[in-house]
């Protein structure tokens, strides 16, 4: 898959609307962490969007920057902070196909249209909880591009 640019794109759309803030984990033996004991078998939630969101790991993480994610040759750089498919040994399984599809259809909608605003859109943020990610409304026109 080559087009760095786009897969920048696409990346910086997974780390900013996060689909899913919340990721859940069972430990599977007793633990020691940071003074704390985890029992086995007890649930464990990781703060997705809090890792997209957080300054330390991306610099005004509030702003679209599809250009973080690009490195000084032009290629994409793909962030082990991006964490959309879960985490550690239990991720989607199915995360490979899923980019690829969401790249094919995403690509294919930008080839055949030139999407425009309908108004002035200031921002793309919208609001998380913990069901999910809600972008704001915007009215937009898909104009056909002539082949």
């Amino acid at each position: 898959m080559k087009m760095p640019y786009f897969q920048a794109v696409l990346q910086e759309i997974f780390r900013i609307a996060t689909a899913i803030p919340l990721g859940s984990h069972k430990a599977t033996m007793d633990t020691e962490f940071m003074g704390y004991t985890i029992k086995k078998g007890s649930n464990l939630l990781s703060n997705i969007c809090g890792v997209h969101m957080d300054p330390t790991n991306f610099d005004s993480p509030e702003k679209f920057n599809p250009e973080r994610f690009i490195d000084k040759e032009g290629q994409f750089v793909k962030s082990d902070l991006i964490l959309t498919f879960g985490s550690g040994r239990r991720s989607c399984l199915g995360e490979t196909l899923a980019r690829d599809q969401i790249f094919i259809f995403l690509t294919r909608i930008v080839q055949a249209y030139e999407i425009m605003p309908l108004q002035k859109m200031d921002s793309l943020t919208g609001t998380v909880n913990v069901i999910g990610y809600h972008c704001c409304e915007y009215e937009v026109v898909f104009e056909p591009r002539i082949q």
